[in-house]
């Protein structure tokens, strides 16, 4: 169950990202299609208590921003994880 529950983040993290295979490597991408829009802190909070991330997980977050998601699972739970982004 809990797996399910991240690979909804996961997919909740490409839809937000506006999410569309490119014909080329994202390195040639100049014009991004989707604007950053960041989730509101108390979304980010109820995902991750919804997920119920703990100290052992390693979270990974697609079209990560700001990096929110995985600031706040790592303050308040201990997790570790990886952002991804097109836009170092």
């Amino acid at each position: 169950m809990k797996n399910g529950l991240l690979y909804c983040l996961a997919l909740v993290s490409l839809a937000a990202a506006g999410f569309a295979p490119a014909a080329q490597p994202f390195w040639y991408l100049k014009n991004l299609d989707s604007p950053f829009v960041p989730t509101n802190q108390a979304t980010v909070e109820a995902m991750l208590r919804i997920a119920n991330v703990t100290a052992s997980d390693y979270l990974i977050d697609l079209g990560s921003g700001d990096g929110r998601i995985l600031i706040t699972a790592a303050r308040q739970y201990g997790a570790r994880g990886l952002g991804v982004d097109l836009d170092p």
